[in-house]
């Protein structure tokens, strides 16, 4: 077989369900899913577990749902396995995962903040769900981060960042700004959970004040430096 090549979903390199179920020796290479089913718990543990598409056969074939492992999910799933393979797919996987950071390119720090806050992102709109924001509260929740860091709504900002078809607002901002949204969700998040704040109407309202404290720490700092020149 080749050598095993992880490829970058989200920034983060992973590795397809049937892939690695073809290099343990899987008669039924999609039988890994009953594995990975069974611990689920374990993996989610080790990361978030995405699913993407993937060929049925390694020619090709039809498209059906596949995992898409991170390295610590890979290698406990080999573990799990425990095909007469599993030992050598293991430094296979660690092998292709090192090969793959050395050939990768330095992240800029505005890539390193795109990718986090990708995560960031999920996390929120995730904790607003279980709140019981429902509908366009999810929109809302949005607005009142961009309205109070930039004095725009999501449709005023793609208008001023000059956001073409297929991409967002944040694949215009700069460092500093996906930084900025990245604390305003997190901080929102955290003040939705802690005052147990639920639907659109509180979750909305828990998500502005947590960004206004956000925009004036930005607004302060910048002030100060105007003030020191």
């Amino acid at each position: 077989m080749p050598d095993l090549i992880p490829k970058a979903i989200d920034g983060e390199p992973r590795i397809g369900d049937l892939e690695l179920a073809r290099r343990l020796g899987f008669s039924r290479p999609s039988n890994i899913r009953n594995t990975i089913k069974r611990n689920e718990a374990e993996l989610l543990a080790l990361g978030g577990l995405l699913r993407g598409e993937a060929n049925s056969t390694a020619k090709g074939g039809r498209r059906s749902a596949a995992y898409l492992l991170n390295e610590r999910q890979a290698l406990a799933v080999a573990q799990l396995s425990e095909t007469p393979r599993a030992a050598d797919v293991r430094r296979e996987i660690i092998d292709g995962f090192l090969a793959y950071r050395r050939g990768a390119k330095a992240a800029t720090p505005t890539q390193i903040a795109r990718e986090q806050g990708k995560q960031t992102r999920k996390g929120f709109t995730f904790c607003l769900a279980a709140h019981g924001v429902r509908g366009d509260g999810f929109r809302n929740c949005t607005n009142a981060v961009y309205q109070q860091l930039f004095g725009a709504t999501a449709d005023g900002l793609r208008k001023r960042l000059d956001v073409k078809p297929g991409k967002t607002s944040r694949d215009r901002m700069s460092h500093v700004q996906l930084m900025s949204v990245g604390l305003a969700e997190a901080l929102s998040q955290e003040r939705i959970e802690t005052d147990r704040a639920h639907g659109n109407e509180e979750c909305e309202d828990a998500t502005v004040a947590a960004s206004r404290v956000v925009a004036r720490a930005v607004d302060q700092e910048r002030a100060t430096r105007r003030i020191a020149q």
